[in-house]
């Protein structure tokens, strides 16, 4: 009887997945679906996704911003006297400007862009694997340390989620090279795109626009070897990406910003760093696997993979030279390559092998479920938190209505890094910081402060 319950539950599945294979049509149906999935989850989280730390003082330049002329003023501002990331300065100013319905649908799509970006820099063409795509919106949940931060927080996204997605829409030029497409690579609006977003790409943050290059300069001689010629788009992308490179890395803001921060050990950072490539909570499991499919793999093409899984590495090992170390909001586009290099080795896996394929089915299955156990927990803490900022935004109102401008309210903190303001501090007990200066401006208020004593609100 065990034998007959077993042979009719293997008829079930050899028919499900002959269907599934045979039919292109419903694969992709069902990556279509998994995609609104995704983003109708990540929506309810942006939804739910209140102002945190640097957003007020944010909004109260991009409030000041009337015209283009306005918006250019404060980038050029802002490139001599604090930073060169120009494309995340863009972003933010852009985003303050919108109503928080309009970003939330925008920061929403560019989610799923990113979870696209990496599978096609994967598969490097069209072809469906939705167990990869379940891995990958997963292994963002799961190994994102930041996730809050990177994702939903306005701030925090223009500077992360954003340019990332510029760097991985330059790296997909890359993958995707085919020697097929000779004419599109001499088409000069081809070369003016691979100029621009070579550019763009290389003034997005310090590691990546680092990392990229490397990557780049390896591409090039690996397409090279295979190929024995080199196209005139290598050398434009890959120079206008280095143009764009020193265009951030030598901007004056850097040099004001390193003389408040001070001195920094480069050697002691390069020791920090090369630690956190074996930090559980940074990229220590997606390089497991990277290493332990590279060794289980052994007939497979692995160089582009490896290319992915150096750019990684260059990635975390060339943060050594600032004052910022592999973590926290920082890790996205180091996962997102190691994700990818991961990612190209699975699919040489031989999925025609029946007990393979039950295993991917199976780990698609438990993967998927512990997605949506994950997104349960965010938005468990997402909305406790908007709960909390919703009472001191009762608090500060009906200060305001007793004439009070010296404010008071509940100290308010996450639990989770779901949450956008996890790690930060939203409001300090001190009412002459710069950060609480900005809250007070943002509310009208001359002061506000933080206080652990919980004041009682009326309903």
């Amino acid at each position: 009887m065990i034998a007959n319950l077993n042979n009719g539950q293997n008829r079930w599945y050899e028919c499900i997945s002959a269907k599934y294979t045979a039919s292109s049509p419903l694969r992709l149906s069902l990556f279509i679906l998994l995609l609104i999935a995704f983003f109708l989850d990540i929506y309810v989280l942006n939804r739910h996704t209140t102002f945190a730390a640097d957003d007020y003082g944010f909004q109260l330049l991009s409030d000041s911003i009337n015209s283009p002329y306005d918006y250019f003023a404060v980038l050029y501002q802002k490139y001599f006297s604090w930073t060169g990331r120009m494309i995340s300065e863009s972003f933010t100013y852009l985003f303050f400007s919108l109503d928080k319905k309009i970003f939330n649908i925008i920061n929403s799509l560019g989610y799923i862009l990113l979870i696209l970006l990496i599978y096609f820099n994967i598969v490097g063409k069209k072809k469906i694997y939705l167990s990869l795509l379940i891995f990958i919106n997963f292994f963002l949940f799961v190994f994102l340390p930041a996730f809050g931060q990177d994702i939903l927080w306005i701030t925090g996204s223009a500077n992360y989620l954003w340019p990332t997605l510029i760097a991985l829409s330059y790296t997909l030029l890359w993958r995707c090279y085919s020697p097929e497409r000779i004419k599109l690579y001499s088409n000069p609006l081809f070369l003016l795109f691979c100029i621009v977003l070579g550019f763009c790409a290389g003034v997005t943050n310090e590691n990546t626009s680092i990392a990229i290059f490397f990557m780049s300069v390896i591409f090039i001689i690996y397409y090279k070897k295979c190929y024995n010629k080199i196209y005139t788009f290598y050398i434009v992308a890959a120079v206008s990406e280095l143009l764009g490179s020193i265009f951030l890395l030598m901007a004056p803001g850097n040099f004001v910003r390193a003389r408040i921060t001070g001195d920094v050990s480069h050697l002691g950072n390069f020791y920090k760093n090369l630690g956190d490539l074996l930090d559980p909570t940074c990229l220590l499991i997606s390089l497991l696997i990277f290493c332990i499919l590279y060794i289980l793999l052994k007939d497979a093409d692995k160089k582009i993979a490896c290319i992915f899984a150096l750019t990684s590495i260059v990635a975390v090992l060339s943060l050594s030279a600032s004052p910022a170390n592999f973590k926290g909001r920082i890790v996205l586009s180091g996962l997102a390559f190691m994700m990818i290099a991961a990612g190209i080795l699975y699919t040489k896996i031989d999925f025609t092998n029946r007990k393979i394929k039950q295993i991917v089915c199976l780990l698609a299955v438990t993967f998927a479920i512990g997605s949506l156990k994950l997104y349960t927990s965010a938005i468990a803490d997402i909305e406790d938190y908007e709960s909390e900022y919703n009472i001191n935004l009762q608090i500060i109102e009906q200060e305001k209505a007793a004439g009070n401008r010296d404010i008071v309210v509940n100290n308010i903190s996450s639990v989770s890094r779901f949450c956008a303001s996890y790690g930060l501090v939203e409001i300090k007990p001190m009412p002459n910081d710069g950060q609480n200066s900005a809250v007070a401006e943002y509310f009208k208020i001359d002061t506000i402060r933080a206080s652990y004593i919980f004041p009682s609100v009326s309903n």
